[in-house]
């Protein structure tokens, strides 16, 4: 009964590779060993590797940003790590979880676009707020010469 029919792993299930290709986060499973069994895609773009050369890449080797190696080392520990990594002039914002056996899964995606629309809106915020405090001294000087 431990043993299962070929076929029926669920690394082999069309389903996933269906699941992999539509998803608009980057995804790698990996095994006990650490090394990437399924990935998709958008994972491969994130990392800048094709999606052959994932496949065996070490986990602790998909990311170059020095804070994922702790990411991975604190997932070991305690089951999973949530957190943004920079890869390039990207920030990707990354799940990490792993099993008590070691199985596991990244999950990814690049926030660079929502980070950047917000330090606009807080340079907007803060001019619109400069130009309010310039109108209202303005506006005194002009009440105290009348």
């Amino acid at each position: 009964m431990a043993e299962r029919a070929e076929g029926t792993d669920a690394l082999t299930q069309p389903w996933l590779a269906e699941l992999l290709a539509a998803s608009a986060e980057g995804i790698a499973l990996y095994d006990p060993q650490g090394r990437i069994s399924r990935a998709n895609a958008l994972l491969a773009e994130l990392v800048g590797l094709g999606d052959d050369e994932l496949l065996g890449l070490g986990i602790d080797d998909l990311f170059h940003d020095p804070s994922y190696s702790l990411a991975v080392a604190a997932a070991r520990q305690r089951g999973r790590w949530h957190g943004i990594l920079s890869v390039g002039e990207r920030e990707v914002e990354a799940h990490l979880v792993m099993a008590r056996d070691g199985h596991g899964v990244v999950l990814c995606h690049d926030i660079s676009e929502r980070l950047e629309l917000g330090r606009r809106a807080e340079s907007l915020a803060a001019l619109a707020a400069e130009h309010a405090s310039r109108a209202e001294d303005a506006q005194a000087r002009a009440s105290e010469q009348s």
